[in-house]
Order: C-alpha cells, then sequence, then structure tokens
C-alpha cells in the first residue's frame, strides 16, 4: 500500500502515515527498516508499507516501511492528491 508520512514524532518514535485509501494508519521506529529508518520518517515521504490491525489498542497500524522505489503512473494522480492534503 503506498501512503504519504504526515508526521513523526522522533524523540517518542512513533508518526502517522496517509495511505492512499484515506485512512490514516499510526506506525512506531520498530516498523522502518534500520538502513532506512531516517530516511523515510520526513514529513511527506512517500512509502510503501503493510497495513495491519492492532487488536489491542484498537489502531490502524504500519509495518514493514520503506521509501516508494517507484510511483507508477495511475498511482501518481494519488499521490499528488495525499502530498496536498498536507499542505
Amino acid at each position: 500500500m503506498l501512503g504519504v508520512v504526515t508526521w513523526f514524532n522522533v524523540p517518542k518514535g512513533y508518526g502517522e502515515i496517509y495511505s492512499e485509501t484515506g485512512e490514516v494508519y499510526f506506525f512506531t521506529y520498530h516498523a522502518l527498516p534500520r538502513s532506512t529508518a531516517f530516511k523515510v520518517i520526513e514529513r511527506g515521504a512517500i512509502v510503501e508499507f503493510v497495513s495491519t490491525d492492532d487488536r489491542h489498542f484498537g489502531l490502524r497500524k504500519a509495518t514493514n516501511i520503506k521509501h516508494a522505489r517507484k510511483v507508477s503512473v495511475k498511482n501518481q494522480s494519488k499521490i499528488e492528491q495525499l502530498l496536498g492534503a498536507l499542505e
């Protein structure tokens, strides 16, 4: 799934991703690969992730977060909409 990082709180180690479906997913620092952790957490970063449900807290969570390598032409308009929502 594609999304855009809307914010990340470095001291607390968690943040939020706005997905291409319009849903909000929370993530923790531990959901980021070690090699790309500080590159991914920037506001406005376009990322790929796997969605999961946290039954304990009742939240949608993002796991396995990584930079989107290529955004296909069919997803370009979705990404532009997501980035526009950040403004």
